[in-house]
């Protein structure tokens, strides 16, 4: 008997959320080694080399999916365009992080993906809430997440590794009844296909 662990798949209108294979390390490291996109994260180094997204491929292709989501964002036409993750490990709530490469900036796809990682999130992996978090400057993360109906939360201060500098960011919050009740998030089956 062979047990095969495949990651899920999430599809929307426009794109698909998949774990992350080798293969799309040199287009993570191309579209990531981008100051203007590392510098919208905290976590993300500057400059962004293929061994960084070569640990992040083999942290996806290992992750335990009930617990951990790591997808890239791959457009039906352009292929792989972004990524987004999960960071789960405060129980039944999880803090979503993403990029967009450059190009791909506003044309929706941010809205699009966070939207079914979000909904991925309360239908599969049995979260309560998911948190986002944004620098003040950020107006294109922050617009994505009161779209989704993120409610505002706090506000934090974090070390970012590309900068060597601590910045603030404002925390925004999403509960699994809200999004039901208010968003087409957690109506999930209806508007993703959640494999």
């Amino acid at each position: 008997m062979c047990a095969i662990e495949v990651s899920p798949v999430v599809s929307t209108e426009r794109l698909v959320l998949r774990g992350a294979v080798r293969n799309d390390a040199k287009r993570l490291t191309e579209l990531a080694n981008d100051i203007n996109v590392a510098g919208r994260t905290t976590s993300m180094p500057h400059p962004y080399r293929e061994a960084d997204a070569e640990a992040l491929v083999d942290r996806s292709m290992t992750c335990d999916w009930v617990r951990d989501a790591i997808f890239v964002i791959e457009h039906h036409a352009f292929g792989v365009v972004g990524l987004l993750d999960f960071d789960h490990a405060r129980g039944a709530r999880a803090e979503i992080g993403y990029f967009l490469g450059r190009r791909y900036w506003n044309r929706g796809y941010a809205t699009e993906a966070v939207a079914a990682m979000v909904a991925h999130g309360f239908a599969r992996m049995n979260l309560h809430a998911v948190h986002a978090a944004a620098e003040a400057d950020n107006a294109a993360s922050i617009r994505v997440q009161e779209k989704l109906g993120f409610a505002s939360l706090r506000v934090d201060k974090r070390e970012a590794v590309n900068r060597g500098a601590v910045v603030t960011l404002a925390v925004r919050r999403l509960e699994a009844s809200a999004g039901r009740a208010a968003h087409p998030i957690a109506q999930g089956a209806k508007k993703f296909i959640l494999d």
